[in-house]
This record gives C-alpha cells, structure tokens and sequence, in this order.
C-alpha cells in the first residue's frame, strides 16, 4: 500500500478520515474504520478521499478541495485533457483519479463539478458523491478469482492545481439522473418488498431471480446493471424494478433512491 499517497490527499484537509474493508473470506463483509487496518490478505482495502465532520455522510463532508472519479476503463484521451495528481490501477485498465483544486468549495458547487468531471473522464456515473469509497493505491483487488496487485501510475503532488472557475467553464453540465424523472416512488416496507416479490415472480428470468436471492455480490455495479436491462428488457415496469431492488442486500443505491429511480427510467446502458 502507498500510505504516503493518502496522507499527501488527507493533509490537504482537516476533518475525521474513513477506511473500510471487504472481507472475501466472510461473505464480504464490510467494516468501516477511523484508522487505515493492516492489510490482509483476502480483505479489500478502500478509504474516503474526501474527510467529515462526523459519520460519512454526503452533508458530513468538508474540505472539499480535491475532485475524484472512479473509471471502469481508463481513456487516456480525456486524462490527457485534464491529467490528474494521482492515478493509480485497481484492476486491468480500471483506474481511480484525484485533481487538486486551488482552493475549498461548498458542497453543492463542489457536488455539480465532482459530477462534471465523473462524467467528462466518462467514469463511473454513480461515484461522484461526497461518501465515495476509493481503493486504497497499491493495495491487492481480491474481488476477481485472481487477485490483482494494484499500481500507482503517476504521482505529480507539486503539479499546478485546478482553478474551480476553469472547471466550471471547461467541464459542460452533467445531465443529472435524480431530476430527469420526477420523484421515486414512496418505499415500500420490509413485508411489502417481499410481498412486491411475489407478485412479479413469475415474470421474472431465472437468472434475475437468482441475482435477486443473493445475499451479496462481488460487484454490485455489474449486478445492478445486469439487473435492470434485463428487467427492462422483459417488459417489467419501471415502478415494479425500482421495488423489486431497493430491499436487496446489494443496492449500492439504497440511500440514494432517486438516483435509481433515474437510471432506471434512463434505460440504463
């Protein structure tokens, strides 16, 4: 692990930092932490960019001076548009970002650039917020049956930082997914969920059932992606997909339901 990579981001700000773990030897089970866990073998590392003031929470976040993005598939034609400070890979051609930036912003001007830049480097459409989890540079990626050593790309910790205002004028908007589509529908209880389950049962493939009956999945963007085109693709209602995932275990959505809700009714990809 390169713990002088963190310390170089964290330093930039005052504020409670977050690690977290996923142990693939318990079921992937998470465990969050105040201080960065030893490193073991079988167990994921990740840590927040960003620190809080109090529980890691999107409206906890302060000192907001840097941006991150998560990109499945790095594009060196968009990085070399804006190059990062530090760039490290997670997996085969899966890279994780941070820019400096001149100085801190609030949290909605921060919130629409983070997203502006999540969207230009063409990354994760999901992992702009505030609470974002991000693997911890150099650590071992457990989650393929092949662990994979994790690599620093490049570290420019003295390179020029970003004007805020350059961004804004640079980056064009982000098409938000929570507005497009009206409000979610109202969450259904525990019971209700299981009773929605029911009565669409029989309308759903055997391979989404089973997704469905999983406790925990090893990539729960995959999954959800997987998921919702094939729910969509079998003619089931928007309304009936959005209930049908916001009682499973693996939900990476289950605190932002508008955002699922639009990317459902978006058709996904």
């Amino acid at each position: 692990m390169n713990l002088e990579l963190i310390e170089a981001v964290h330093d930039r700000m005052s504020g409670q930092a977050y690690y977290a773990t996923i142990d693939r030897t318990k079921n992937n089970e998470f465990a969050e932490y105040s201080l960065l866990p030893a490193e073991l073998v079988h167990r994921d590392m990740f840590w927040a960019p960003l620190k809080y003031n109090g529980a890691r929470k999107n409206e906890n976040a302060v000192g907001m001076n840097i941006l991150f993005a998560d990109l499945d598939h790095m594009d060196t034609d968009y990085l070399h548009k804006m190059w990062p400070h530090l760039l490290w890979e997670t997996s085969p051609g899966s890279t994780q970002a941070i820019w400096f930036l001149a100085h801190s912003l609030p949290l909605a001007v921060w919130s629409d650039l983070n997203q502006r830049m999540t969207y230009f480097m063409n990354a994760d459409k999901g992992g702009w917020h505030a609470s974002k989890l991000l693997r911890v540079p150099g650590s071992v990626n457990y989650k393929r049956e092949d662990p994979y050593q994790g690599r620093v790309l490049s570290f420019q910790p003295n390179a020029e930082e970003y004007e805020p205002d350059m961004l804004r004028q640079y980056l064009p908007e982000a098409r938000r997914a929570e507005t497009d589509y009206g409000d979610p529908p109202a969450q259904l209880t525990h019971e209700g969920w299981k009773a929605h389950l029911r009565h669409i049962w029989d309308d759903i493939d055997l391979s989404t059932r089973a997704n469905l009956l999983q406790a925990n999945q090893k990539d729960r963007s995959q999954t959800l992606v997987f998921v919702c085109n094939r729910m969509l693709a079998q003619g089931i209602s928007t309304e009936d997909i959005f209930h049908a995932l916001e009682g499973v275990n693996w939900n990476k959505f289950a605190d932002r339901p508008a955002y699922l809700w639009g990317l459902i009714n978006g058709g996904v990809k």
